[in-house]
């Protein structure tokens, strides 16, 4: 059972990231068990939603697998260090999630202003339909205007029959 003086647990991560560098793959598994409970938590700190939080913690431990060499004792705790990099990769998630959502409503927006334009073209269709004098009357004028005599010529025609 693992001992539960901090020092004697920072010691003992530092000896797993030094044998993950080597490409231990025991020793990344034990890692994995002993930290990924508490980096879980830090993530969903800031990536509240659960699934998204479960996805940066694999790519955190992705990168922690690629990058151990890089971990120095003497600059920082093992915790620190991969602490850091589980808020990194939670951030850039949010950073990502943001800018899925921007270019969704650029994407609506766009959309939409098709949409515009197709009603302007059955608009046009409907209102060549209208009477001749009717048509003419809506030259030039706005939605409201067409609404307006549109309301009339349906009247006059169900009236006229």
């Amino acid at each position: 059972m693992p001992s539960s003086d901090p020092s004697a647990r920072q010691q003992r991560l530092a000896i797993l990231l030094s044998r993950v560098a080597l490409g231990d793959r025991v020793a990344f598994d034990t890692l994995y068990r002993e930290t990924s409970a508490h980096l879980l938590g830090a993530i969903l700190r800031i990536q509240t939603d659960r699934a998204q939080a479960e996805d940066v913690l694999q790519e955190v431990y992705v990168n922690v697998w690629r990058a151990a060499q890089s971990f120095n004792p003497a600059l920082s705790q093992p915790t620190t260090w991969l602490g850091s990099i589980a808020r990194n990769r939670a951030i850039d998630s949010l950073r990502v999630r943001r800018n899925d959502q921007e270019a969704a409503l650029r994407a609506s927006e766009k959309a939409l202003g098709e949409l515009d334009q197709q009603a302007a073209i059955v608009d046009k269709a409907r209102r060549q339909q209208l009477h001749p004098a009717a048509e003419v009357a809506l030259e030039g004028h706005d939605d409201v205007a067409f609404a307006s005599v549109r309301a009339f010529t349906d009247e006059a025609g169900e009236f006229l029959g």
